[in-house]
């Protein structure tokens, strides 16, 4: 008598879930959409992020050279032998009181 209701039972679920399955009632679970990327949009954030390297490499570039011309003259200077060092005492560098 138990195993007939359990049965019973049993039959009836399956009975609900065909139904469910035929009358196309969303189940308790909603299905996974997954998310095509977008490549065009991922390729223009890539592409402006270079140019902003691109730039930043410039401007690193642009610095270097003006280093490099600065420290040339430099060396133009100590290998001209035209360079006088003048050495000043400790009283010299003191600042006057009043001031």
């Amino acid at each position: 008598m138990n195993s007939s209701k359990l049965l019973c039972i049993v039959i009836g679920l399956q009975v609900l879930s065909l139904a469910g399955q035929y009358l196309g009632q969303p189940s308790l679970v909603s299905p996974v959409m997954a998310q095509m990327p977008d490549a065009g949009a991922q390729r223009a954030v890539m592409i402006e992020q270079l140019q902003g390297i691109r730039a930043d490499v410039k401007a690193m570039a642009a610095n270097s050279t003006a280093t490099t011309a600065r420290l040339d003259k430099i060396a133009a200077l100590l290998e001209g032998g035209k360079l006088q060092v003048r050495v000043s005492s400790p009283d010299e560098n003191k600042r006057p009181a009043g001031r």
